[in-house]
């Protein structure tokens, strides 16, 4: 069904895949991609099943096929996801808030720390190489 309506392709899945590692949703350990703790919480925040569900995306893919053949009307699926949304919408609003905690990426981390213990140098020429002998030299 999924590959059918649109969202098995890697066409389909690539930009996706790219925001959830942009988000710092997902990492990638060995060949496997993995969920952050960010990302299940943010995922756990849903209450909604079909929200969750890689079949609304395909269903919503099968019925924009059919508009585009003439076949389903545009004006309906926008209603149907109009009504959609405002009831998701009211649910959240008048669900419980949850909190999602927000990682840094580790290596960003260790980076920084790098760049803070590095000495720095004033008037510094990566070009030329000075010792105490080139120095008395030029004087």
């Amino acid at each position: 069904m999924l590959k059918n309506n649109g969202i098995g392709r890697p066409s389909t899945r690539a930009n996706i895949i790219e925001t959830l590692f942009k988000r710092k949703y997902i990492e990638k350990k060995r060949k496997n991609l993995i969920a952050t703790q960010t990302g299940i919480q943010l995922i756990d925040t849903i209450e909604d099943e079909l929200l969750k569900s890689p079949e609304l995306t395909g269903e919503w893919e099968s019925k924009l096929r059919k508009i585009e053949k003439g076949e389903y009307e545009a004006n309906l699926f926008k209603e149907e996801l109009i009504q959609m949304v405002t009831e998701l919408t009211k649910k959240v609003v008048d669900g419980k808030g949850k909190v999602i905690t927000l990682q840094e990426e580790e290596k960003e981390v260790v980076k920084e720390k790098k760049k803070e213990s590095l000495p720095r140098r004033k008037n510094f020429s990566p070009g030329k190489k000075r010792n105490a002998r080139n120095v008395k030299s030029i004087i």
